[in-house]
């Protein structure tokens, strides 16, 4: 009798003992397992602070994109402004020079009429 509960107690020992290594062995791999996705995490982690700062980047870029077409409308335009207004001077003393030239020809004609 005390030898058949002895192979009893080494056989709940032997179980309990594959019992243990079973759990060892399953903790082990899902450590392994919460380790690899805390390394996926911090990636994803990273890639999100990557595309918010190139957002930001993208954001500052064309705010500066549309300050500098601003400034060019700005210069385009002051630089019509500066050709209209050389052109129109020109163009005002080009017909002054014609009227001008027209009167001392009428006043050259009327006093040799005399």
């Amino acid at each position: 009798k005390l030898s058949r509960i002895i192979s009893q107690y080494k056989a709940e020992e032997q179980k309990q003992r594959s019992e243990i290594l079973e759990i060892v062995n399953k903790t082990t791999k899902e450590q392994e397992e919460k380790a690899n996705l805390e390394k996926q995490l911090a990636l994803q982690d990273l890639d999100d602070s990557k595309a918010k700062y190139e957002q930001a980047l993208i954001q500052s870029v064309i705010d500066l994109e549309s300050k500098a077409d601003s400034i060019l409308f700005i210069a385009a335009a002051q630089l019509q402004k500066l050709y209209r207004g050389k052109r129109d001077r020109a163009a005002v003393k080009k017909l002054k020079k014609k009227s001008k030239k027209g009167k001392k020809l009428k006043g050259k004609k009327s006093k040799t009429n005399k």
